[in-house]
């Protein structure tokens, strides 16, 4: 009788814990930024577990993978929801995904849509319709994106150009190749409106132009992508200094929250507390492929592309480490 007890209660005290984890299960509209629509699709990539967020979709977020054969998403659910809310400034954090479906439930009383099935097809995207100008600015950075496009074969892209012909790119390297280059399309255009305040269209996909299908090469009137002098800046932006620190964060696919540091763009000495608190160093960069590659003390190794943000501006940047787990960084501001 005892035993038959202990079960029962056993039972109905896991139905509470996973009743009352659905009891934050968000709702209402929502809408992620920008910058957590990406983090979201970081969560897709790996073993989803649990997203929690804000319901302004901005302020805080946090997820978890599975890092077992067999998880309580209960358990890791409200960790999610405890890590969000201590970096959430008082709101309350939501649960917006379990494993890989979105629960949130959207003020239509219909689950919230995906990040990239949300998105229109590219194919309803403006592209250009005919061959443009391009100066020598425009040139590098068509030079840039391709030179990165052929060093990482899991990364898509995307160039847009604005009306008066300035050239910028987006790219992205998650499993679902679909799902990166409908975000690189989408991204590419974002990036490029915001950066100019002129309407864009796409130029590019991958390596080839949305105009008649053309491989870059050609696109740039089959000039070597590899000659010329580079216009391009470092991960930073940098001027020569004996030493430039820089403010890093750095978020790491399966740690659920950014790790702060610095590094030192001159002798590429990376300081920061999370990766096994292992020393690392950048000991690559090309400025006119924006490629980079870290290795760590204890045998890690990540290598990506980066997008400067003007000079001395800082930078950001994306990549994959030995084991195929993404990396996202963003370099600070130099330090007058």
């Amino acid at each position: 009788m005892l035993r038959i007890l202990a079960v029962a209660l056993v039972v109905i005290l896991g139905g509470c814990v996973t009743n009352s984890l659905n009891e934050r299960y968000g709702s209402g509209d929502i809408e992620l930024s920008r910058a957590f629509n990406s983090k979201f699709a970081e969560y897709l990539d790996g073993n989803p577990l649990a997203f929690a967020v804000t319901a302004d979709g901005y302020t805080s977020y946090s997820y978890y993978f599975c890092p077992e054969a067999r998880c309580e998403i209960s358990d890791y659910g409200w960790r999610a929801i405890n890590d969000c809310e201590k970096q959430s400034k008082g709101a309350e954090c939501s649960i917006y995904a379990v494993r890989d479906n979105i629960v949130w439930r959207g003020a239509d009383g219909n689950n919230a849509g995906t990040i990239w099935s949300d998105l229109p097809a590219v194919t309803t995207l403006p592209s250009a319709q005919s061959e443009i100008p391009l100066d020598e600015k425009s040139r590098a950075t068509i030079r840039k994106y391709n030179e990165a496009m052929k060093g990482n074969s899991r990364l898509h892209g995307a160039l847009a150009v604005s009306l008066n012909n300035r050239v910028v790119y987006a790219f992205y390297a998650y499993k679902n190749p679909e799902q990166s280059k409908k975000l690189s399309a989408h991204d590419a255009i974002w990036f490029c409106e915001r950066e100019t305040g002129q309407e864009c269209r796409l130029l590019a996909l991958d390596r080839n132009s949305v105009i008649d299908g053309a491989s870059i090469e050609t696109m740039l009137g089959n000039e070597s992508v590899s000659t010329g002098t580079s216009t391009g800046q470092g991960i930073g932006g940098r001027s020569a200094r004996a030493s430039d620190v820089r403010s890093l964060a750095v978020l790491w696919e399966g740690n659920p929250a950014p790790q702060a540091g610095t590094i030192d763009l001159i002798s590429g000495a990376i300081a920061f507390n999370g990766h096994n608190e292992a020393t690392c160093t950048r000991v690559s960069e090309n400025t006119q492929s924006l490629t980079w590659r870290v290795e760590c003390s204890d045998g890690t190794t990540v290598e990506g592309v980066y997008k400067g943000l003007g000079d001395g501006k800082g930078s950001t940047g994306v990549g994959l480490d030995q084991n195929g787990k993404s990396v996202t960084f963003t370099v600070g501001p130099r330090i007058q």
